[in-house]
This record gives structure tokens, C-alpha cells and sequence, in this order.
């Protein structure tokens, strides 16, 4: 079964790639869907929890993002190397990686978990996020203390929508996915209308996306027993060496995690819970450009794995040139038209004007445009395993614009914050990655990965 998976034949001088279609438009499906139910239910929680409890629904949204790198980069090292032994056809090397990351995950979950129950009742989560109700800040010590122990229940399952995307079968985990945002909206308004808390529509929100997972993840070593974890555990060399490859993805989302995820903590905490609302809304109405650039570009990075695995750089480059032209353009074009109509846009979607600050507009629009930009060479660096530098540079750049929104960039509201990091990121990190390209492309040398 799984082994017609690696016999496969990929079309690389077309330009064709057999997972590249499929699971962009399921992709394309999911981000419309996402896209549609924050649409819909942001004017409708708005009016149902007010702006301080809203604010503090944003900031939970938010941490998803940041609390991803608690699986230590396991499942996003997974994409590369299981890519790459896709591109090889070398079975035994994707059976033995999703063996060790199994026990390695399972072992991880059950230290966090036990230090989330023991550890995180002392956290001061009503100073960090400046919450002065004591009501307010007693349920939202119980939201988090929920909300974490359900991301990392999700770690182990979550595992097997990586494996799927290397193996070229990522619309299978994106069918999963879109299940699960069909169904977000449905229990939000259910839970709406039962009157529920805080808590129980951070449950409304977290446990279809862990339900999917764990579904996904049963029928997918169902049907392919060949790839099921074994009784026996890996050895300690295995999951040394799989720590070890996975450590500078670690690196690099917590880096990712605390550069971007962390504006809506810093301007609660130093700015007010109540300026968190017109930022995130300002956020949400741009975030339609990367949630439609991503479904372009994430299934790249395997695909770019697999072919410098098979040796078919030419392919890689001509398919990186294309999208990244495609990913500046289409961008642009919608931050233009979100920049122009985002009077109409927010007052039709909230029933009244939102007086955002025209700097903070043009930042956004600016910002997104970048950003997408640099995801889509990121997509390059992460296939041709080159990670060390990208590493390198998100560390600066996590320094310097936590440092510089933390002292300065709050100082000037939230204009501060956006400019903050659409400045330093074109600086620290997209000129190092012209850098990198320009020696890539000049040398055609690539990084492979180690069998």
C-alpha cells in the first residue's frame, strides 16, 4: 500500500509534481473556509464578549502559533527527511524516522504535560496580560490551563500530517483539516448560544482541529501498517540523531514564534488589552494574504526536498524563481485593494468604523507583501536542508525586534509595533536571504541531506 506511494514517478522536467496540485486546492479550499469563519465570527464574538474579553480571545488565537514549537521541531524536520527519502525511494529510512519521532513525541508530550499541570497555576497570567477584573483573570488562568494541555495533546497526532506532506499526500491531512474548520464555526455559535464562557469556546475551537488529528492519524496507519511504530523502541543512537536534526528547526520556530506571535502579549501588557482588539482586527484583514500565499507555497518545501534528493536542481530553481514571482505580485495586488477598501471592509464586517491609524494601514499593507516574500524563499532553504543559516538570522532578528518593540516600538501604539517588524525584518532577514539565493544560485550548490 504505502509502498506505491515511493513508486511513484514525478514528472520534475514538466514542471509537474504529483502532490503539488492536489494539495493546493485543497489548501485553497481549507484557507477560504478559514478565512470565511474568522469573518464571520469575529463581529459575532466581538458582540458577545466585549472588547476585553475579545482582546483576550485574540491573545489565545495567537498563542496556537507560539506554542507550536513545543514538539521541538520534530514535525517540520519530518517534512524534509521524509521528503527526501521519498525522492530516494528508500523505504526503510521513512519507516525507521516515523518510529523514532512516535516514542520520541510520546515521551515529550508526557514531560510537558506534566509540567503544564504542575507549573502553570503559578504563572501570573492576570499581571502579564494586565487584566485588573479578578473574575476575568481566574477564568482566563483557566483557559490557558486547558488551552495548553490540549496543544500538547495534539503533538503526537499532529505528526502524521507532516509525514503525509513529505510523502507527497498532503491533501489527504488538508481533507482532515478542512473538516475540522467546517466544524469551528457551528460549535462557536453553538457555544454562543448555550451562553457558554471563555473556556468553553477555547474548547469549541481546540478540540475538532485535536478530533481531526487523531482521526487522521488512525485511518493513516490503518491503511498503511507498513509505516506503523513498532512495539520495540528506537535506540538512543535513533533518537539522539533525530533530536539532533531537529533541534535547529526547534530553534527556528520558537524564533519565528516570538518575533510574530508575541505582538498581541507585548501590546497587552505594555499598551492595553483594549488596543490588542484594533490591532488584531487590522491583522485579521490583511492575514487573507497569507493564508492564500500559504497554500501556494507550503506545499513547495517537500517538493523541493524530493527533487535536490533526486538530484533535479533545475527543477527546484525554475519552480523557485516562478513562485516567488507569482507570491510578490498576487500580494501586492491584494494589499493595494485591502489598503484602499479597509474602511468599507471593517465597517460591513463589524457594523461601525474602525478609526485605525493610516501609518499602521500602510505597514500592514507594506508587511504582508514582505513577509510573503520571505516565506516563499524560506520554502527553498528548508527543501535544500540549508537551516543553520536561517537559524542564524531569525535569532537576530527575534533579538532585535523583541528588544526594539519592548523599549522603543510600543512607545508610538501599535503604529510602533507594525513598523517595527516590517523594517527590521526587510534589514535582518530578507537581504541575508538575498545573500544566501545569490550564493546558491551562482555556485549551484546545495546542502544535501545525510542519509
Amino acid at each position: 500500500m504505502i509502498n506505491q506511494f515511493f513508486s511513484l514517478k514525478i514528472n520534475m522536467e514538466s514542471g509537474n509534481y504529483s502532490g503539488i496540485f492536489s494539495t493546493g486546492l485543497v489548501n485553497l479550499i481549507n484557507k477560504i473556509v478559514t478565512f470565511s469563519t474568522l469573518v464571520i465570527t469575529t463581529p459575532i464574538l466581538l458582540n458577545y464578549l466585549g472588547t476585553e474579553r475579545f482582546g483576550l480571545w485574540m491573545t489565545v488565537s495567537s498563542l496556537i502559533m507560539v506554542l507550536n514549537f513545543i514538539d521541538f521541531g520534530i514535525n517540520n524536520s519530518l517534512i524534509t527527511h521524509i521528503a527526501h527519502a521519498y525522492g530516494k525511494q528508500d523505504f526503510v529510512t521513512a519507516r525507521k524516522l516515523i518510529n523514532t519521532a512516535w516514542y520520541v513525541l510520546c515521551t515529550l508530550s508526557l514531560i510537558i504535560m506534566i509540567l503544564n499541570i504542575v507549573l502553570i497555576q503559578y504563572i501570573p497570567w492576570g499581571k502579564l496580560y494586565t487584566i485588573q477584573n479578578q473574575i476575568l483573570n481566574t477564568e482566563f488562568q483557566q483557559v490557558m490551563v486547558v488551552f495548553i494541555g490540549l496543544v500538547i495533546l495534539n503533538i503526537v497526532p499532529s505528526m502524521t500530517s507532516k509525514v503525509q506532506l513529505g510523502l507527497q499526500q498532503g491533501q489527504i491531512a488538508g481533507v482532515w483539516q478542512l473538516l475540522a474548520n467546517i466544524s469551528i464555526l457551528p460549535c462557536i455559535i453553538m457555544t454562543i448560544a448555550l451562553h457558554g464562557t471563555l473556556l468553553h469556546l477555547t474548547l469549541s475551537l481546540m478540540l475538532p482541529l485535536l478530533l481531526s488529528q487523531v482521526i487522521n492519524t488512525f485511518l493513516f496507519f490503518y491503511k498503511n501498517p507498513e509505516l506503523r511504530p513498532t512495539i520495540t523502541p528506537p535506540s538512543i543512537s535513533d533518537s539522539k540523531n533525530l533530536l539532533k536534526n531537529s533541534t535547529l528547526f526547534f530553534i527556528l520556530q520558537l524564533s519565528s514564534a516570538l518575533s510574530f506571535a508575541a505582538d498581541n502579549i507585548i501590546i497587552a501588557s505594555s499598551i492595553g488589552i483594549d488596543a490588542v482588539y484594533e490591532y488584531a482586527i487590522t491583522d485579521r484583514v490583511f492575514s487573507i494574504i497569507a493564508i492564500l500565499s500559504g497554500l501556494l507555497l507550503m506545499p513547495l518545501w517537500p517538493s523541493y526536498s524530493t527533487a535536490f534528493a533526486s538530484g533535479d536542481k533545475q527543477w527546484a530553481f525554475k519552480t523557485f524563481k516562478k513562485s516567488l514571482q507569482i507570491t510578490i505580485m498576487a500580494a501586492s495586488t491584494m494589499s493595494l485593494i485591502l489598503f484602499i477598501f479597509y474602511s468599507d471592509i471593517t465597517t460591513y464586517w463589524l457594523n461601525h468604523t474602525l478609526q485605525t491609524p493610516l501609518l499602521c494601514l500602510i505597514g500592514f499593507a507594506l508587511w504582508k507583501v514582505v513577509e510573503a516574500s520571505g516565506n516563499a524563499i524560506a520554502m527553498l532553504l528548508n527543501g535544500a536542508n540549508i537551516i543553520k543559516s536561517q537559524v542564524i538570522i531569525a535569532i537576530v532578528f527575534m533579538t532585535v525586534t523583541l528588544t526594539t518593540k519592548l523599549t522603543i516600538g510600543y512607545k508610538f501604539g501599535i503604529n510602533g509595533i507594525i513598523w517595527s517588524t516590517l523594517i527590521i525584518y526587510s534589514t535582518v532577514v530578507i537581504i541575508p536571504y538575498i545573500v544566501t539565493l545569490r550564493k546558491i544560485f551562482t555556485t549551484q550548490h546545495i546542502k544535501y541531506l545525510k542519509s
